[in-house]
């Protein structure tokens, strides 16, 4: 027997979940920018139900508990398409959430999430005699709790004015307002951060490799010492580089060598090839501290070994 040729093919059953899905992401997108022009109380039922799917509860926006860790956050989460411009402008305020640079994570949950680590670095093979028993040599194991830290951005203030202008592009007003604050008081804290309530920055968790010959200038030989302080596995990792503020590329470019000669290597735009010191990347970080006594004013490393952990739980209330 033939099928009936009006049922739908397989591939016509996917492209029209595909057309489905597509449809629902862009109802959502514009229940959502609703929801911020106007509100709960301005949205049809229609919006109200595409909403539904991805509304928390509520509880301190109806003005009854306080939320806490045992309940969900108020509001509604972000639209998708949102999400993905508000990460997208993350990275662009600070190396801290640039994936590119950091090892970046994303988990569903803030959960305390254990790390597995170890250091076998101080164990070597050995030269084995005939007939000689083998010694045993363990592995040692440790561990590192990635754990979840919340962060607001405080109120954005957008006047009723505007938002009545239809031609306004509300989701990107907030969207830059949020990913600005956010990215912000994030690098800070992934830079200085203590590890005790807040995250363990990676200034505060990098071990000092080298202290500067002066509290007030950084030499040429000061770089090279720090260099040659990491060891060669990370050093000649490709995602190893120099990171400082901008103050501290201004005297590092004014640094010479014996000669006379500026050690720093100006980019090839014909070639791609940006600006670098001693043939190394370098990312501008202005919460690294300036140069001065006591302070770590240039990090230099391999810094895909410093994880990122974010929730990807972000959630709007109006």
């Amino acid at each position: 027997t033939r099928p009936d040729p009006r049922r739908p093919a397989g591939d016509d059953i996917v492209i029209d979940s595909a057309k489905e899905s597509e449809k629902r992401a862009e109802e959502h997108r514009k229940a959502f920018c609703q929801y911020l022009r106007y509100g709960i109380n301005g949205l049809s039922p229609e919006e109200r139900a595409v909403l539904s799917r991805y509304r928390a509860h509520d509880t301190e926006v109806r003005g009854t508990n306080p939320q806490s860790t045992t309940t969900s956050a108020g509001g509604y989460t972000v639209a998708e398409g949102f999400m993905a411009e508000l990460v997208k402008s993350l990275k662009a305020w600070g190396p801290m959430m640039d994936g590119g640079v950091v090892r970046y994570l994303g988990t569903a949950t803030g959960a305390s999430m254990p790390w597995p680590t170890m250091d076998d670095t101080s164990n070597t093979g050995a030269l084995l005699s005939e007939n000689t028993q083998i010694t045993t040599s363990d592995l040692t194991f440790g561990t590192k709790n990635l754990d979840a830290y919340k962060f607001t951005s405080g109120l954005v203030l957008v006047s009723s004015e505007l938002l009545q202008d239809s031609a306004l592009d509300v989701e990107g007003i907030v969207r830059d307002a949020l990913s600005e604050r956010i990215a912000r008081v994030g690098n800070t804290y992934l830079t200085t951060g203590n590890g005790s309530s807040q995250p363990n920055g990676v200034a505060t968790a990098a071990a000092a490799g080298v202290t500067g010959s002066s509290a007030t200038a950084v030499t040429f030989d000061d770089i090279i010492d720090l260099i040659h302080s990491v060891d060669p596995l990370y050093r000649n990792s490709p995602s190893v580089r120099f990171m400082f503020n901008d103050g501290t590329l201004k005297a590092l470019r004014k640094i010479k060598d014996g000669d006379g000669n500026y050690i720093w290597q100006q980019a090839d735009v014909r070639a791609g090839i940006p600006d670098r010191l001693f043939n190394y990347q370098y990312s501008i970080n202005q919460d690294v501290a300036a140069i001065g006594t006591g302070n770590r004013s240039i990090l230099f490393g391999d810094f895909s070994k410093y994880v990122w952990r974010q929730v990807l739980n972000f959630s709007i209330r109006r």
